[in-house]
């Protein structure tokens, strides 16, 4: 019994090992593969630096333009398979903190990305003070947006505002891309329901 208990524990430790040499393995290709691809030039701006959401995000953010950077590549890493994929350009990604009504949104286009985060959803997302609860939302929100600014879009059925089907690819890819790199408190996070046009 204790020479069985002995290779089943042997085993398990092998496992873990493979599999933390496999983690390790893939923070290393995606730090090689994208660390130096250009991500574009990233203005931050802070459009409501009076409010407590402002106050809050330079603290949990304190170099918001490298930290955007730092996710761009993550985003990529999940989109593409390597730097010399069909990659739409991004030259510049305007990022504003502001203070109004929504989450975040993604705007522009040719090159020129505009992204802004809601001052007001950093405080409701903070209402109970824990930090690490807005750095997970503000990291998962962002990564969403990123998606929005590097992701290929459907060919010849319309746009994000006349078709359904290009509307779901487009939302349902930036919220995959947020899942597949942990952006999501597990299952319980996401809505129930709908189907797969819901985006």
């Amino acid at each position: 019994m204790k020479k069985r208990n002995l290779i089943y524990v042997t085993c398990m430790l092998i496992a873990m090992g493979a599999c933390s040499a496999t983690s390790k393995n893939q923070a290393e290709v995606v730090i090689d593969t994208w660390g130096k691809y250009n991500v574009g030039t990233i203005l931050f701006e802070d459009k409501a630096p009076e409010t407590k959401g402002s106050d809050v995000y330079h603290r949990i953010i304190p170099d918001a333009e490298s930290y955007i950077k730092a996710q761009a590549r993550e985003v990529l890493a999940t989109l593409y398979n390597s730097p010399d994929d069909s990659i739409p350009t991004v030259n510049k990604i305007h990022y504003t903190l502001e203070d109004i009504e929504g989450v975040s949104a993604k705007g522009g286009g040719n090159g020129d990305v505009t992204i802004f985060y809601s001052t007001r959803h950093i405080e409701k997302s903070f209402a109970a003070n824990d930090t690490a609860k807005l750095f997970f939302e503000t990291r998962g929100v962002l990564l969403h947006e990123l998606t929005h600014a590097y992701q290929l879009e459907p060919q010849g059925i319309g746009s994000y505002g006349t078709n359904r089907v290009f509307w779901a690819f487009i939302e349902g890819m930036a919220d995959a891309v947020r899942v597949a790199n942990g952006g999501f408190d597990g299952p319980n996070a996401r809505p129930k329901g709908g189907n797969y046009m819901d985006g």
